[in-house]
Formats: structure tokens, sequence, C-alpha cells
């Protein structure tokens, strides 16, 4: 019985690192330093559209930095 659950074991294991990797990559490289670029600029914002901008562009740019929408990179890791 061990000598199945081993390969399983190790596999969850790589899987769980790709994911804490990936999750620490998105929320420490992209979000934080995005949300900081975008609070200093919501402190300068005039109107209520202004801020809408400045959300929609920090999604934006949030979502691009990711590489969550490149299609070619999410192929290759599903792989």
């Amino acid at each position: 019985m061990i000598s199945y659950l081993r390969p399983s074991y190790f596999l969850r294991d790589k899987m769980l690192n790709v994911i804490k990797n990936i999750s620490h990559y998105i929320f420490h490289e992209v979000i934080e330093t995005n949300y900081h670029y975008f609070i200093d600029q919501l402190i300068k914002a005039d109107s209520f559209n202004n801020i809408l901008e400045l959300h929609n562009n920090f999604l934006d740019k949030c979502l691009k930095e990711s590489f969550l929408s490149d299609f070619e990179l999410m192929t290759i890791l599903n792989n």
C-alpha cells in the first residue's frame, strides 16, 4: 500500500509548492507593489470617474503582470 501512496504524496507535495509559489509571487510581487502605486494615485484623484479609471488600470495591470491572462503560458503550465 505504501508503494502506491508514496508517488501520490510526492505529486501532492510538488503541486502544493507550485501553488504556494504562484500565490506568493502574485500577492507580494504583483498586487502589493501595484496597490501602493494605486493608493498614491488615488490620493490625487479629483472625480469619481477618475477613481474608476485608476481602479480599472490597477486591475488590468495586476492581471497582465500576474500572467494569468497569457493563454500560451497557462497551456505550458498545464502540461
